[in-house]
């Protein structure tokens, strides 16, 4: 009977993993801006929710949606206090003080960097009886990161145990919140409950095992990977995970790109930064992958973005050799 409960929990997360969360996303929209309390928030999704999976779509939808990211904290990249202990047990106990003290400051204050809003979410389903772990690692956005490894962390994120088995999830990068107006939320839902096969294109934690992947990458790998967008997890455009995001190239020359899926339904895009060249990819079915052919043509070095026509999917940085040295796009073995 206890097989029976799990195989049918299991599969209740695996529809409520691809079906719309409407239902749960109207009630939660619905909640007060502001909470007293982290208790009176996890009270509240207490009362109107059964399932583990519905309580942690609750916390991260509204937390996602009333949480501005803090630029001016950011800016300034202030470090973390050290906390001062006697032993570990004290240590730990301090630290989960100034964790609480800090998700707690994080909804007052409805203001957060990165670690505000995953201690958040952690202290939040702490309180619903809800596993969660706040990954610390580095997030890639700009091109110019490709093929540069750094070892310092910058991001924070959570991974979530529901009936045994881990979730990622991003409640920052869900926000969509704009420096120029911090009441302005563009929420996205790509990041909760995220593919590790994606997450991984962006996201690169420090401790291996928060990969949640059977073949972790090496942190060489990451930084060799091209800048991929939020929209590409949902452009059914695949890259061969074998392109190296650092192409190098010439003018008067074309650079290859493979994928090993598409949506021959969908047009895709190609463009160079500060350039007027542009146009739609076209694909021939070679070797088991959709190989396309881009020409390149500026005398300068101009970064590449392959996009849907509206919103870019990823970018690629670009080397300029001269005419003399081949086209070549280094590969790389995940």
């Amino acid at each position: 009977m206890k097989r029976l409960f799990i195989i049918i929990t299991l599969l209740s997360i695996q529809i409520m993993s691809s079906q719309s969360y409407s239902g749960i996303d109207s009630t939660v929209a619905t909640y007060p801006k502001k909470f007293k309390s982290i208790e009176q928030f996890a009270n509240r999704i207490e009362h109107d929710f059964e399932t583990d999976i519905e309580k942690t779509r609750a916390a991260y939808f509204w937390i996602a949606n009333h949480i501005t990211y803090d630029y001016k904290t950011f800016r300034k990249n202030k470090k973390n206090k050290k906390i001062r202990s006697k032993s570990k047990a004290d240590y730990e106990a301090k630290l989960q003080i100034y964790n609480r003290k800090l998700a707690q400051k994080t909804l007052r204050k409805r203001s957060a960097v990165c670690e505000g809003y995953s201690r958040l979410l952690t202290e939040v389903l702490k309180d619903l009886n809800i596993i969660s772990v706040v990954v610390t690692g580095y997030a890639k956005t700009y091109v110019q990161e490709i093929g540069r490894k750094r070892n310092n962390s910058n991001h924070a994120w959570n991974a979530v145990k529901l009936d045994n088995k881990w979730y990622l999830i991003d409640v920052t990068w869900s926000t969509g919140n704009s420096i120029y107006n911090s009441e302005f939320f563009n929420f996205s839902d790509t990041y909760f409950m995220i593919d590790p096969d994606n997450l991984i294109l962006t996201h690169f934690p420090d401790d291996e095992q928060w990969q949640l992947l059977e073949k972790p990458i090496s942190k060489i790998d990451y930084f060799n990977f091209p800048i991929f967008y939020s929209a590409y997890h949902t452009s059914e455009l695949k890259l061969n995970t074998k392109t190296n995001g650092y192409i190098t190239t010439k003018t008067d020359s074309v650079i290859q790109l493979d994928f090993s899926s598409i949506n021959k339904a969908k047009t895709y895009y190609y463009s160079y930064d500060n350039s007027g060249h542009s146009g739609t990819l076209k694909f021939k079915y070679q070797n088991g992958n959709f190989t396309t052919l881009i020409p390149y043509k500026d005398k300068r070095r101009r970064n590449l973005v392959i996009s849907d026509g509206q919103l870019a999917l990823m970018k690629f940085k670009i080397k300029l050799i001269t005419p003399q040295s081949l086209t070549k796009t280094t590969v790389f073995t995940p």
